[in-house]
């Protein structure tokens, strides 16, 4: 395959694996938010935050107060994705290939905080992200499941 056509389909393949993890991140965080509604609907001195990470801290706390342990640790395992989920809807990509024709992305994420520019690099490997994926998806599918117990009348999530 010449160099130019390896290369654009180590892209799509790139895109499609970095839209696959942003849609699994994207139902477990529509999962947290609905079962802060759920929860809300009981008591309404339940936070409904705005920011995404504000929402698993939330749920955290209530979980926590509640002594669902099972969700807290499933909670915990998606949340150990934050700078994934960071690189993959903030970050800028750059694609190479290796002499066996499997990509590499290297991820750029610029940040300010209190005035300060923070830039970090995240490199994943094609093999390595196809594990990711699964892990992600098996993660995520583990969180619906317990929240959806915890709360039955919570709206579906995919």
């Amino acid at each position: 395959m010449p160099e130019a056509a390896a290369f654009n389909v180590a892209t799509a393949a790139l895109n499609g694996w970095r839209g696959r993890c942003l849609a699994y991140l994207a139902s477990a965080e529509a999962a947290v938010s609905e079962a802060l509604i759920g929860f809300a609907e009981h008591d309404p001195t339940s936070p409904l935050p705005h920011l995404v990470g504000q929402r698993y801290d939330a749920l955290a706390t209530v979980l926590t107060a509640r002594g669902e342990t099972d969700a807290l640790i499933t909670l915990q395992a998606l949340r150990a994705h934050d700078s994934l989920r960071t690189a993959l809807t903030h970050g800028v990509a750059k694609v190479t290939l290796d002499r066996n024709g499997e990509w590499l992305a290297v991820f750029t994420v610029i940040a300010f905080r209190s005035r300060r520019i923070e830039r970090a690099i995240l490199v994943i490997e094609e093999e390595q992200a196809a594990r990711i994926a699964r892990q992600l998806g098996r993660e995520r599918q583990r969180l619906i499941a317990r929240l959806r117990v915890l709360n039955p009348s919570a709206s579906p999530v995919a």
